[in-house]
């Protein structure tokens, strides 16, 4: 009960965490096109659906516009809801499709699946990392390793991976992107971090190495390395590695 009650309760997700933002038009189109449609076809076709189906209808659409995380259960939902309405409003022909036309719409769906699904199971596991530099965790790893006491600051985007690959980093990173644990002068303190605004460096405050994504944080990176607080250890396109003065900052 106190977890939905600090997320769902929580007005701060709202303005500092993408996915708890309202959606927008253009960026989040399939999802108006998707409301749109649907209510089209509820509209006139009200009276094939049960109270209940309605119900649940209105309230997932208003979940879905007031946070972008809830529109996969619209959609969900849709899914079960619209094909009887699709039925009713565009009357398919009462004769079958040709046998051959059916056979030929499963083998295209069954290759489509195949596709998808055995690739999968042939892929190592090497393959799901490989968007990250091994040496950049290697060097947070000899970090840690050499300075017990050391802490992390990572960005959310990377922490579950510095997680998964430098297992000494566990209890001793700042956050990761379970963002329900933080307090809203921590969400505050993050927002300010990212969008590199007075009073984000108080942030770094005791902690030995900053993980930071380049492209996202290039302004934090540059502040930090031209002012000489940090030492670049590592970076490229996608990982930047930076050594912190013993204050953080």
């Amino acid at each position: 009960v106190d977890y939905y009650g600090g997320v769902i309760g929580n007005r701060s997700f709202s303005k500092f965490v993408t996915e708890w933002a309202p959606p927008a038009f253009p960026a989040d189109w399939r999802l108006f096109a998707l409301a749109g449609l649907a209510l089209w076809l509820v509209s006139r076709h009200a009276s094939l659906l049960m109270r209940y189906e309605k119900v649940v209808f209105v309230l997932l659409l208003l979940a879905a516009l007031s946070a972008n995380r809830h529109g996969i259960w619209f959609g969900l939902f849709c899914g079960l809801l619209l094909p009887r309405l699709v039925d009713a409003a565009w009357r398919a022909p009462e004769s079958a499709p040709p046998r051959r036309l059916v056979a030929a719409t499963w083998a295209v769906l069954g290759v489509m699946l195949a596709a998808l699904v055995v690739p999968a199971f042939m892929r190592d596991t090497a393959w799901y990392t490989q968007r990250y530099p091994a040496q950049a965790a290697a060097s947070v790893a000899g970090i840690l390793a050499a300075e017990p006491s050391a802490r992390v600051f990572s960005s959310e985007v990377l922490a579950d991976w510095l997680l998964w690959e430098v297992p000494s980093a566990r209890g001793r990173i700042a956050f990761d992107v379970r963002f329900e644990l933080l307090s809203r002068e921590q969400l505050v303190q993050m927002s300010e971090f990212v969008n590199a605004t007075e009073g984000w460096r108080p942030l770094l405050r005791g902690y030995r190495v900053a993980v930071l994504e380049p492209t996202r944080l290039r302004r934090n990176q540059r502040a930090l390395l031209a002012d000489g607080s940090a030492v670049k250890l590592f970076a490229d396109d996608r990982v930047a590695v930076l050594l912190l003065g013993r204050e953080g900052t």
